[in-house]
């Protein structure tokens, strides 16, 4: 097996970023408002939003969604892409590439979290 490569120098001139950037298909562009956990509206529990969130979410916990579903849309243009998405999914071919997208990448959590767990060097570039 190869040695891995060393990570890539930072690029000249970029700004560092100070967190890493949410990234969901539920926004049109970066989800910086998806980190950490956003207040909810006095409504959320009212109207038992609360409940129907954690009902959505509990079966995928390890993707925490539930803060992406709780932050708020600000515009229409935000509630018009959520819809075009959740449309998109329910085509049944969408859902199955998102679905084996999503396999693929649980796999690979597995098996990073298995190479990491290993404490010999050895058995690491085995």
């Amino acid at each position: 097996m190869q040695a891995r490569s060393p990570a890539p120098p930072p690029v000249a001139g970029a700004a560092p970023r100070s967190r890493p950037v949410a990234v969901s298909i539920l926004a049109a562009g970066p989800a910086t408002a998806f980190d950490g956990a956003p207040a909810e509206s006095s409504c959320f529990r009212d109207l038992n939003l609360d409940q129907i969130v954690a009902a959505a979410t509990v079966p995928k916990a390890e993707y925490n969604l539930g803060p992406i579903f709780r932050a708020p849309l600000r515009d229409i243009d935000g509630v018009l892409y959520r819809q075009a998405i959740f449309r998109d999914l329910e085509r049944p071919e969408v859902r199955a590439t998102l679905d084996a997208f999503a396999g693929g990448m649980r796999e690979l959590h597995a098996n990073r979290r298995r190479i990491e767990s290993i404490r010999y060097e050895w058995e690491r570039q085995a």
